[in-house]
């Protein structure tokens, strides 16, 4: 196998590092060293060099414009070997075997060195894992793997044609895997990185915005420089035809609903055939312009949604002037025009991502949509009959209650306690409830079946009636949905994956708290003893302690309803 190490100011890394290199336990000429140098300043081509006598390593100098995808495709040019390995000089060498192996032996077409894998993690760098999770939070929805921009990963040659003459910066892991179009065979290795002693970090705030810019592409959507500089030209001319638009309805004793409306869509009018002509690539010849401007008009009603219920909850939840509220209202909703153009208005039509990732990008965008509508419009509706009546329990706490168990009424006190006896404070329970039903939901969707049909799940429990209502109405259904995501999860875990004590656990809380919310629930222990009963694998379960603690814990927790019916 051929290793292909970019290098940039690394003078003090080399000689330690071939030196583990070579000490490893591999067959001696079994591996070449590929050292290729983005123009370091500190003298690390001359350490290199010193090595070409003495081992089996070689160098290439760029004299371009620094790039690590740059970099490694001239190291895969001049490799011998049909496995690359790329790694930085910081990457312990000692999981290169462990990483190649999988290679090696034809049961996989890339390896990656894993941060996020059981057993990986980045010692003596807690914060730096954090902060890495949340950078790779958007890339790892996009493919199966947890840590797409590992620097550390092994690959088949052949795939490095899969790489398109766009790819830059430094996510070229993530290059690989999409371009694989979910077909490639990748496991992931632990490896623990340590904290870098030397060398120059090549993470800038520039090639962050490559990095993301090529990542938003790889999803499909429209972005660059250019299109970002001109969709800001062409909404800063539409903001002041919808503030001034605005400004004057509003000075004619126009109501504020309509005065939003009507110059939202006045400037709209003006900013799509700019965006159509200028902004963004015109569609080609023969695709339905009706289509086109349905998607622009789709996108403009949900913005338009979102809009209203931030100029709402300025001038009536924060009692702002309108003229004043038009103004952060305008600014919130410009990244959604932005987003939803780039994304689904005016997408990309050369290299387009595959069904399954185009399907991945709209389940995120649209639950993202519908939870932040659900959080702004939460206090501006007035209750219905059931939230009042439920509130009224609140007023007058008692461990159960006549036509109810207590969870709804507990919820409405500890939100109102918090935020005042406002919708909001009503209604904050039902938000957090959807949100741990979506979590749950996902969770065992993917333990069921992969992590798109997870997503997939989520995105029908957003935009239908029956999962959207209970996580914005507080009802007995808001805490009923979300645990019996959580038994259902919880089952899964015990009964099928076999997780041990702390599914078990999770088990007995989950539905001691459903059952807290609506007696229904309870349907769920006789379905969980049947599937025991007859499936031959789950019926050990009968002979051993922990389902039985579990229902105990779970009418421990119902015991409220219990002594209050007594």
């Amino acid at each position: 196998f051929s290793v292909v190490i970019p290098t940039l100011d690394e003078a003090d890394h080399i000689d330690p590092l071939l030196t583990r290199l070579f000490a490893l336990d591999l067959v001696p000429g079994s591996f070449e060293v590929i050292f290729v140098d983005d123009g370091s300043r500190d003298g690390t081509p001359g350490r290199v060099r010193a090595w070409e006598a003495q081992a089996n390593v070689r160098l290439i100098e760029r004299h371009e414009q620094p790039d690590l995808a740059g970099s490694i495709l001239a190291g895969v040019e001049l490799a011998q070997s049909d496995v690359i390995v790329v790694m930085g000089p910081s990457h312990p060498p000692e999981r290169l075997p462990a990483l190649v192996a999988p290679l090696l032996d034809g049961s996989h077409d890339v390896a990656v060195g894993s941060r996020h894998a059981p057993g990986g993690g980045t010692g003596g760098w807690p914060h730096r894992q954090w902060l890495s999770r949340l950078g790779d939070w958007f890339a790892r929805s996009l493919c199966d793997v947890s840590d797409t921009t590992s620097g550390f990963f092994a690959f088949r040659r052949e795939l490095a044609a899969t790489l398109t003459e766009r790819a830059r910066g430094y996510k070229t892991l993530l290059e690989l895997l999409m371009a694989g179009q979910g077909k490639l065979r990748v496991v992931e290795v632990p490896v623990c990185f340590q904290q870098r002693t030397h060398g120059t970090a090549r993470l800038s705030f520039h090639s962050q915005w490559i990095d993301l810019k090529r990542l938003m592409t790889l999803a499909g959507g429209t972005v660059s420089f250019g299109s970002t500089g001109r969709f800001a030209a062409v909404g800063l001319l539409g903001i002041v035809i919808d503030i001034l638009l605005f400004q004057w309805l509003m000075s004619r004793g126009a109501g504020l609903a309509l005065a939003h409306i009507v110059s939202f869509f006045a400037a709209a009018a003006v900013n799509y055939p700019l965006n159509s002509k200028w902004t963004f690539q015109p569609p080609p010849a023969g695709y339905p312009r009706w289509s086109h401007f349905g998607r622009f008009l789709t996108m403009g009603l949900f913005t338009l949604l979102m809009r209203g219920g931030v100029l709402a909850w300025l001038v009536y939840g924060w009692h702002m002037a309108p003229m004043l509220a038009i103004f952060p209202a305008v600014a919130v909703t410009a990244a959604l025009q932005y987003l939803g153009s780039a994304f689904y208005v005016f997408p990309v039509r050369q290299d387009l991502p595959s069904a399954d990732v185009r399907w991945r990008v709209a389940s995120l965008g649209i639950a993202a949509f519908a939870v932040l509508l659900r959080l702004i419009y939460l206090g501006q509706a007035q209750l219905i009959p059931d939230e009042a009546y439920y509130w009224n329990y609140a007023q007058h706490m008692e461990l159960s209650f006549l036509d109810h168990p207590p969870m709804v009424a507990w919820l409405i006190w500890l939100g109102t306690a918090i935020f005042g006896d406002t919708e909001f404070g009503v209604r904050i329970g039902a938000f957090i409830c959807g949100l741990i039903t979506m979590g749950y939901l996902y969770a065992l969707a993917r333990n069921l079946y992969d992590k798109s049909t997870g997503m997939r799940a989520v995105l029908l429990l957003t935009i239908l009636p029956f999962g959207f209502v209970p996580g914005m109405l507080m009802t007995a259904d808001a805490s009923q949905m979300a645990a019996w995501a959580a038994t259902l999860y919880y089952m899964e875990r015990v009964l099928l994956a076999s997780d041990g004590n702390r599914a078990w656990l999770g088990l007995g809380i989950a539905f001691g708290l459903g059952i807290l919310s609506k007696y229904t629930l309870g349907l769920l222990g006789p379905a969980a003893l049947l599937f025991v009963i007859l499936d031959p694998a789950s019926r050990r379960w009968l002979r051993r302690p922990q389902p039985y603690l579990a229902a105990a814990l779970a009418l421990l927790m119902f015991s409220p309803v219990i002594i209050w019916n007594m």
